[in-house]
């Protein structure tokens, strides 16, 4: 088999496993990982079917024969490109880009993106990296963190990674503990009804803790990540009423089953809930630190 008919070759099965891996995970034929797995691979031989076809087209040309076939490799590759630069653009199709709201705006954004990684390539290499960093659990209680019960059950470690630690600081440093004006008690229904109006599927309540636990699950691949949120007392009252304690710490934890690392999906969703949780509470100052 020459060039041309390896790239056509390779960039057929690029496009049928970068098809068929989310598929098949999301309709639970294979697990998400599988699924994954499949997708993945799809993406690393379009990039190989990009360049082969390349070499096969330039080959093509000089010797007359016909070029069909490595355009064909070509246009999967860069169908396979064109994808890699969504996922890169919106960090899985999570996001989208500051401003970009319609298809120029949207498309300003994927040439700044091209630019970075020509001009830029270093810096946008150590984004990427960032981005990518080997971490899938985070807290915004780092000494204390949020435990499992539920999720514990099925076995494995659910311990909080002490390497996570640093990770977290250097990457989401935004992601605190926070504090709501009231009692546990009362903003537990109010914190358990926001994880529902989440979509998060609640797996453990513990009033008398003021704490639950809850599951969700990813849209495409079903990569389930447990959540485990926390509520107590704030221990120095920013606004103490009538001698008792009128502020509610809220500490959330967010662990994905799967992977290595987690796009910044787990920071992302706790930021993302604790916005909502200040939209629905009276949100008190965070506890000074004793002067000396």
């Amino acid at each position: 088999m020459n060039l041309s008919g390896g790239a056509r070759s390779l960039g057929f099965v690029s496009i049928l496993l970068v098809a068929a891996g989310p598929l098949l995970a999301h309709f639970r034929v294979l697990a998400p990982a599988a699924g994954f797995g499949l997708f993945s691979l799809g993406l690393l031989l379009g990039l190989v079917a990009f360049a082969v076809g390349w070499f096969g087209f330039a080959a093509a040309r000089r010797t007359g024969a016909p070029r069909g076939p490595a355009v064909q490799g070509l246009v999967a590759g860069a169908v396979i490109l064109l994808l890699m630069t969504a996922l890169f653009i919106t960090r899985g199709f999570r996001t989208t880009p500051a401003g970009c709201t319609d298809l120029a705006s949207c498309s300003a954004a994927a040439i700044d993106t091209f630019y970075a990684a020509a001009y830029r390539p270093n810096k946008f290499v150590v984004d990427q990296l960032r981005e990518f960093s080997p971490i899938n659990d985070i807290s915004t209680n780092l000494e204390d963190p949020p435990t499992f019960l539920v999720a514990s059950v099925r076995g494995g470690d659910w311990d909080f990674p002490e390497a996570s630690q640093r990770r977290q600081q250097e990457l989401y440093p935004d992601v605190k503990t926070i504090y709501a004006g009231g009692q546990p008690k009362e903003n537990f229904v109010i914190v358990r009804d926001a994880a529902r109006e989440k979509g998060w599927t609640i797996q453990l309540q513990r009033p008398d803790f003021f704490a639950f636990e809850a599951t969700t699950e990813s849209k495409i691949f079903r990569f389930v990540d447990d959540i485990s949120v926390r509520m107590y007392a704030s221990p120095r009252c920013p606004r103490p009423m009538n001698g008792r304690c009128n502020s509610t710490a809220v500490d959330i934890r967010s662990k994905s089953r799967d992977g290595l690392s987690d796009i910044g999906k787990n920071a992302n969703r706790i930021l993302d809930f604790t916005a909502r949780i200040r939209e629905l509470t009276v949100e008190s100052a965070p506890p000074r630190a004793p002067e000396l």
